[in-house]
């Protein structure tokens, strides 16, 4: 019997896993340098947008 593949509209679930965990990561790391940056530099946050 062949290993069952579990896909989500044509993805293969570990492919869509991947791509959400290095998006959590990418987020994550983001929030942790305008972090870092407030508490070393005493910035305040200003948006950009």
């Amino acid at each position: 019997m062949p290993p069952r593949t579990y896909r989500i509209d044509g993805i293969d679930i570990t492919t869509a896993l991947t791509v959400i965990s290095g998006a959590v990561t990418a987020a994550a790391h983001k929030l942790a340098r305008l972090i870092y940056t407030m508490r070393t530099k005493g910035e305040e946050y200003t948006d950009q947008g």
